[in-house]
């Protein structure tokens, strides 16, 4: 149990379980395309897109319980019950809420879409959109439940049981494809799938850490605590939706399916890239809290961020500049010429967001001192904005007219915005933060793009181009790193994980 206790197993898991999400939904996403045809996987991307919006109403209730647990003294099962409870039942208030809504949604679906979706496009997607509803609901529920694991540090835990079902999900998914060519049973089989994995989440919390979740040990007192980082993570959600999913939604009214579908494909691998750099946040919040209960601050504390924001750096600048490099070739191979915009919608949007992310891991520093508020405050406004932009640009131009108000939305709050915030109120070395998490490692991918990118505009074959622009990326890549962009430590961790892996080194 130590193994699956510590937070380097913890954060492999995660990118084990990450990079087969990847690879399986890189596959599925191609197959879904190939098997329902363009049109209906619109409808289906339209579906979620309209309801992603109320995920608003999660309040970041997983991360409350994380926070919440971090900061209990373990030896006090009242203060714990206190603490589970409370975000738990009001995590079931919330998920009533979401299903009262969701009613609302679904019974406006047919005027909402009538210019855009024909009859038959309407009826799939009502049916859609209420599997997708209920599954939201327990997706919502296992949110907390995960929160309370990795509030106990015990960090490998939820990354098995997301990989187990990400496996099991996956071979159902290609029989149940295989025989119907049906999205609707795809979100039926999606539903059953949550729910097996809520319960197994749920009797893990009761038989394995002893929860108990009861509505005698709700505490008011935990509970007006709690809404000032529940409430900032509510706004933090608003401005993640907007950005992430306006454009979708936006697109499928004002445009077609077909646009909806082109567009799904660019954000599925922004998504993809997204999650990647964010693998870290969660598992360091045990540790930050610590860090900060023990006096850390400032300098000090900026020091103990260094490691994984060098970590973001490394994997998103690996997926984002090795997607400039081939992404072009990448789309043509899996999904066709006529999904060819995706690749530059998906750059636009990539890139100044990885200069958020590389940072991302002081969330958890705001997290911890109910700091998150002013932040999220702050980015409401560009989204405010995004959405206003979204809409005039999508107008004028198109798909990629999107893509750029999400990009100057991005620059502005999550970058510009929050960076400012962190440097003037809780005292962290932003410059110095960048600096050394960039330190080295920028340049090894800027000259690995310059030697693959060629390759994709002067061999024809797009299969050829793929592979000879991957490998020649992934090569200089490699070797530059290693010559002089990672430091001492990072070479030293990576030559042990190696030698853990070849024949004879164990």
């Amino acid at each position: 149990m130590a193994r699956i206790n510590s937070r380097k197993t913890g954060i492999t898991l995660s990118y084990v379980s990450t990079i087969a999400n990847t690879v399986i939904g890189l596959f599925m996403s191609v197959y879904y395309v190939r098997s329902v045809g363009k049109s209906e996987y619109g409808v289906y991307q339209s579906m979620a897109s309209f309801l992603s919006y109320l995920t608003l109403l999660e309040f970041g209730l997983g991360s409350v319980m994380t926070r919440n647990i971090s900061m209990c003294d373990k030896n006090s099962r009242e203060d714990i019950d206190k603490n589970v409870s409370t975000i738990w039942n009001t995590s079931i208030g919330l998920s009533i809420a979401i299903l009262s809504i969701a009613t609302v949604f679904y019974l406006f679906i047919d005027k909402i879409y009538a210019n855009s979706f024909n009859d038959s496009q309407i009826v799939s997607g009502k049916m859609i959109f209420m599997f997708m509803a209920i599954r939201m609901v327990f997706s919502f529920v296992s949110q907390g439940l995960k929160g309370a694991i990795l509030g106990f540090e015990r960090y490998g835990v939820t990354q098995l049981a997301s990989l187990v079902h990400l496996i099991v999900r996956t071979m159902l998914a290609i029989a149940v494809l295989a025989v119907f060519h049906d999205m609707v049973m795809m979100t039926a089989l999606d539903l059953a799938s949550q729910i097996a994995v809520t319960l197994f989440l749920f009797f893990y919390c009761k038989h394995n850490l002893k929860l108990r979740f009861s509505v005698r040990f709700f505490s008011k007192q935990i509970f007006i605590a709690s809404f000032p980082l529940a409430f900032a993570l509510f706004l933090q959600t608003i401005v993640n939706t907007a950005n992430n999913n306006v454009d979708k939604f936006v697109i499928s009214v004002l445009l077609n399916p077909e646009s909806v579908a082109v567009y799904s494909v660019a954000m599925y691998i922004y998504t993809t890239y997204s999650v990647l750099m964010t693998v870290p946040i969660s598992q360091y919040m045990p540790q930050v809290a610590k860090d900060i209960k023990s006096g850390k601050s400032g300098m000090a504390l900026t020091e103990t961020m260094v490691s994984p924001c060098r970590l973001a750096t490394v994997i998103g600048g690996a997926i984002m500049f090795g997607f400039i490099s081939v992404g072009r070739s990448f789309i043509e191979v899996f999904y066709g010429n006529d999904y060819m915009e995706a690749w530059l919608i998906a750059v636009v949007i990539m890139v100044p967001m990885y200069i958020h992310m590389t940072d991302s891991i002081l969330v958890n520093v705001l997290d911890v001192m109910q700091k998150r508020m002013a932040s999220s405050l702050c980015q409401l406004g560009t989204t405010i904005s995004n959405i206003i932009l979204t809409v005039i640009l999508v107008k004028c131009w198109g798909m990629i007219g999107g893509a750029l108000a999400t990009c100057v939305c991005t620059l502005l709050g999550q970058v510009l915005v929050l960076n400012i915030y962190y440097a003037k109120k809780i005292n962290i070395r932003i410059l110095w933060l960048y600096k050394e998490s960039y330190k080295g490692i920028l340049l090894c991918f800027v000259l690995a793009t310059i030697t693959a990118l060629p390759v994709t505009f002067f061999i024809s074959n797009s299969v050829v181009s793929l592979i000879l622009g991957g490998v020649i990326f992934v090569a200089v890549s490699a070797c530059t790193l290693m010559l002089f962009g990672l430091n001492a430590a990072e070479k030293k961790e990576i030559t042990h994980t190696l030698h853990r892996f070849l024949p004879g080194r164990r």
